[in-house]
């Protein structure tokens, strides 16, 4: 059983997570706000991460399971029971997907995102705005 545990960002606590996660430091300048630590059976696995953007609505920035669990066929699962905790809370999740990470945007379909538009970054880069809504809403 997953378990989500939240955190105001400790940015050094958070890069070293970070780097387990994703293998290198990559945000100089766009630290997230807040950070949901996943655990399993009291180990870390990963990392949700991202900000407020509303009462009601919280940005998804990053999410992520540790590399070696990367190919795990659990992660599926994993996914969906971290969005159903962040759906305890915030009864609307949002995030943008890099066009081109085919695997991300096929889980976030899985577990329940919706394709609410698309837009191109200051680098021509495509991507795909997607929207979670906590059942009954």
């Amino acid at each position: 059983m997953l378990t989500l545990v939240k955190k105001t960002i400790e940015f050094s606590e958070y890069k070293e997570v970070f780097e387990k996660v994703f293998g290198c430091w990559t945000l100089e300048d766009n630290c997230p706000s807040t950070v949901y630590y996943a655990y399993e059976d009291e180990a870390l696995i990963g990392l949700m991460s991202g900000y407020v953007q509303s009462p009601v609505s919280f940005y998804l920035q990053r999410t992520g399971f540790l590399i070696i669990l990367q190919k795990s066929v659990r992660n599926l699962n994993r996914m969906r029971q971290g969005m159903a905790q962040l759906h305890r809370e915030w009864p609307v999740v949002t995030s943008t997907i890099a066009s081109d990470d085919v695997t991300m945007l096929k889980m976030a379909l899985m577990v329940g995102f919706k394709i609410r538009g698309s837009r191109i970054g200051p680098d021509n880069s495509f991507w795909v705005e997607m929207i979670s809504k906590r059942e009954g809403c």
